[in-house]
């Protein structure tokens, strides 16, 4: 899936430098726009790389795969090596249903899209 990919590549460009590139969330908002459970994972990668990304990256996407209630039970049914470290992170995160989920990833492409909107006309009045 190519939006599991940039979001590899964007973990691993914030795994050897410091700071909090924004790329990472965009595509981390690409990957969770398709709802899919097993992207935990690859969300929580992303998120655990590095002391930036962790405070960088929104937790709540780790439940866009179905809320709560269906994540937690997709990760405590995986025999995936983060299985534990996880889980215990989803039970310190606030309860959240699929329309929750859906209204901050709704609230996150709006801040992008404002971001990119005001760089645009920032550029037009420069030129």
């Amino acid at each position: 899936m190519p939006c599991g990919l940039c979001l590899s590549w964007d973990y691993q460009a914030h795994h050897h430098c410091w700071g909090f590139s924004h790329s990472i969330e965009v595509a981390a908002l690409l990957l969770v726009e398709h709802r899919q459970p097993d992207d935990v994972w690859r969300l929580w990668r992303a998120i655990t790389t590095s002391f930036d990304t962790w405070c960088g990256l929104p937790h709540r996407l780790l439940l866009a795969g179905g809320g709560t209630a269906r994540t937690v039970a997709h990760v405590a049914g995986s025999s995936h090596e983060q299985r534990d470290n996880l889980l215990q992170h989803l039970h310190e995160i606030p309860e959240v249903t699929e329309d929750d989920v859906t209204a901050l990833i709704a609230e996150r492409r709006r801040y992008y899209s404002d971001a990119l909107c005001e760089l645009d006309a920032t550029a037009r009045t420069t030129t």
